[in-house]
């Protein structure tokens, strides 16, 4: 069983679900919204994981592989907010050594 999303979670989630085509060329404002639900979780400190998610979009509506590509969106979208303020992740303060040059 999934865990159930927090409300104020929720409320960016069926902003997305209820509004969504469910297909899986979405229109630019569903990705908009799916990316104000990941925003949301991750500033509430959702235990929400990909499969979860997968789970409530499938009971939602969704087809299974339009679930799976989304709760992958949602797993690399949530992992790229964790790095958010990493210290090593300042590619400004990188000697010139250490960056990528081209070949």
């Amino acid at each position: 069983m999934p865990r159930t999303i927090p409300p104020r979670t929720r409320y960016f989630y069926w902003a997305f679900a209820c509004d969504a085509t469910k297909t899986f060329s979405y229109h630019p404002l569903d990705m908009e919204r799916f990316y104000r639900f990941i925003w949301a979780a991750h500033e509430g400190h959702s235990k929400l994981c990909e499969s979860d998610v997968e789970t409530h979009l499938i009971s939602d509506g969704f087809s299974e592989e339009d679930a799976e590509h989304l709760a992958n969106i949602y797993y690399h979208g949530r992992r790229l907010l964790k790095c958010k303020g990493v210290a090593h992740w300042n590619w400004k303060s990188a000697s010139s050594e250490s960056r990528p040059t081209r070949a």
